[in-house]
């Protein structure tokens, strides 16, 4: 299953901080589980694939 979800959702998803998400997109990194990063204006979206219990696989 995937869901799009913001970058400050999949911070607190993780228990890290937003500014550690944004950095690693700004920087071209790889985000694990994030499997599609789109941009629009100035703000992102992470398709992030989840397992049938919505957690992250």
């Amino acid at each position: 299953m995937k869901k799009k979800m913001t970058p400050k959702e999949y911070a607190e998803m993780r228990s890290i901080s937003l500014s550690a998400v944004t950095k690693q997109i700004r920087q071209g990194a790889d985000i694990p589980y994030v499997k599609k990063i789109e941009k629009f204006g100035r703000f992102y979206l992470l398709t992030i694939d989840l397992d049938q219990n919505g957690e992250i696989k």
